[in-house]
C-alpha cells in the first residue's frame, strides 16, 4: 500500500464547522451520507466520522471516511473463529480534490489509528466497496475479497505495518 502525494491536511473528527452542504463525491449515497447521517452516527456511537481539511479547524471537507470497530469470520481454522478488525466503512474524496492521493491518505490514517496502542485490537482493515470502480481501487492497494457473496475486502495490519511506522517516523521529523 503506498500513500499518494496529497499535501498532509489535518484530520478531525466530524463538527458542527465543517461545510457538508458544499461536500459532493459524484457518489449520491456517500453525498447523502455525509450530510444526513453521520453526526446521528456519531451522537449513537455507531461511528466514528472523520474529516480531511486543509488545516485545523477549516470548514472546507476534501473528503471524509468511517471507521468502526468490527470482526472477519476466519474459517481456515478447524472451528470458525471470528477476529477483531477495524471497519472503514465509507470514505469519499470531493470531486474537486479527486486523484491527489486523498483516498489513500484517508486509508493510510486509518490503519494508522487501528494500529495506536491505545486502540481496540484489530487484525485487519475491511472495507465494502459500493461499487466495481471503488473494489478496483482497494485491490490495487493489496486488500483481498472475502468468499463471496459479499463485497468486503481486506487487508491485514501487518502487511501495511511498516509502512505506518515509516509515515509516523516522518511525520515527527522537522522539515
Amino acid at each position: 500500500m503506498t500513500l499518494g502525494r496529497a499535501p498532509r491536511p489535518a484530520v478531525e473528527l466530524l463538527g458542527r464547522h465543517h461545510n457538508r452542504a458544499e461536500f459532493s463525491c459524484g457518489k449520491p449515497a456517500l453525498d447523502r451520507y455525509l450530510k444526513t447521517q453521520a453526526s446521528q452516527d456519531v451522537k449513537r456511537r455507531q461511528a466514528t466520522v472523520l474529516v480531511v481539511c486543509e488545516e485545523p479547524g477549516a470548514s472546507e471537507i476534501f473528503g471524509y471516511f468511517t471507521i468502526t470497530a468490527s470482526s472477519m469470520l476466519l474459517t481456515s481454522v478447524p472451528e470458525d473463529v471470528k477476529i477483531p478488525a477495524t471497519l472503514v466503512g465509507r470514505l469519499a474524496v470531493d470531486y474537486r480534490y479527486a486523484r491527489r492521493g486523498y483516498g489513500s491518505f484517508m486509508l493510510f490514517h486509518a490503519a494508522a489509528r487501528a494500529m495506536a496502542p491505545e486502540a481496540p485490537a484489530s487484525w485487519a482493515l475491511l472495507v465494502d466497496p459500493l461499487d466495481d470502480d471503488a473494489a478496483g481501487w482497494y485491490s490495487r492497494l493489496g486488500f483481498m475479497h472475502l468468499e463471496a457473496p459479499t463485497r468486503r475486502m481486506f487487508i491485514p495490519l501487518a502487511t501495511i505495518s511498516s509502512a505506518v511506522i515509516a509515515a509516523l517516523k516522518a511525520s515527527r521529523e522537522p522539515g
